[in-house]
């Protein structure tokens, strides 16, 4: 991954992403090679015995039905935090791969099962150590999976998710920089804004949280320390998503965060 470019809002976490791309094709390869043992090795003689013993079949076969699929969701899913054609939510993909996490007892609880059968019943014509080693490949996949937590919580972190408690009071429709100067609406690509124009929001902002929602644009000019500045300026670069960012009073002289909780 030489060339690997990570997303723009990423930036301070760019090891993590990669990281976690990396881990796409890890389970990808994990797929590939438990279909492999499965097919050519395991299924045909274990369903040679399935009208006899199945219990015991059934305890082999719950091990591909969880492991392929797993390692198939975790292939397609941990590379999309760097996806800039659909520009997944950072917020909705560390729920995303959480919720996969949650599988992490239920497969185990499949192994053991599986385990305890070989153990108990050693005789049959199959290819013990070919059904071993796809336990194996299971385990390992569950492992690493416990183990993204760490590349979770990295993310969860980064500069562009960072967030004070008072902060998180308020539900916005999109993510955002502390500082304002980028915001990422769903699905779509980060948007990068001038220092004053995140000023200018985070103003708004701490306004919104005191209750205090519409204020006069001259008095924002005048706390950010400019108060000959035009208010039509400070947004001209960036005209096209001002509507969905800033709610403007019927007077024109009044503006607020636009929230979708508001009336």
């Amino acid at each position: 991954m030489s060339d690997f470019t990570v997303r723009a809002d990423l930036a301070d976490v760019e090891e993590t992403v990669r990281h976690l791309c990396e881990l796409s094709q890890y389970f990808s390869d994990q797929r590939s090679e438990v279909r492999r043992f499965w097919k050519l090795e395991i299924s045909s003689r274990v369903w040679r015995i399935k009208s006899s013993d199945f219990d015991f079949v059934r305890a082999i076969e719950r091990i591909y039905e969880s492991a392929d699929p797993l390692a198939n969701d975790l292939a397609g899913k941990l590379s999309l935090i760097n996806d800039t054609h659909t520009w997944p939510m950072v917020t909705d993909y560390i729920a995303d791969i959480r919720s996969c996490q949650k599988w992490i007892d239920g497969d185990n609880e499949v192994i053991a099962k599986a385990e305890a059968m070989l153990a108990s019943k050693p005789g049959y014509d199959l290819d013990y150590d070919s059904i071993r080693h796809m336990i194996d490949l299971h385990k390992k996949m569950l492992k690493v999976l416990r183990g993204v937590d760490a590349d979770l919580e990295a993310l969860e972190n980064c500069k562009y998710l960072r967030r004070t408690s008072v902060k998180s009071k308020l539900t916005l429709p999109y993510e955002h920089s502390a500082d304002f100067t980028m915001i990422t609406f769903p699905n779509s690509e980060p948007i990068e804004f001038s220092e004053r124009q995140g000023e200018i929001m985070l103003c708004l902002y701490n306004n919104a949280l005191n209750g205090n929602h519409y204020m006069l644009k001259k008095v924002i000019m005048k706390e950010l320390g400019t108060p000959t500045s035009k208010w039509a300026d400070a947004f001209r670069t960036k005209s096209d998503v001002y509507s969905a960012l800033i709610e403007e009073h019927s007077d024109q002289k009044r503006v607020r965060l636009k929230l979708p909780n508001l009336q």
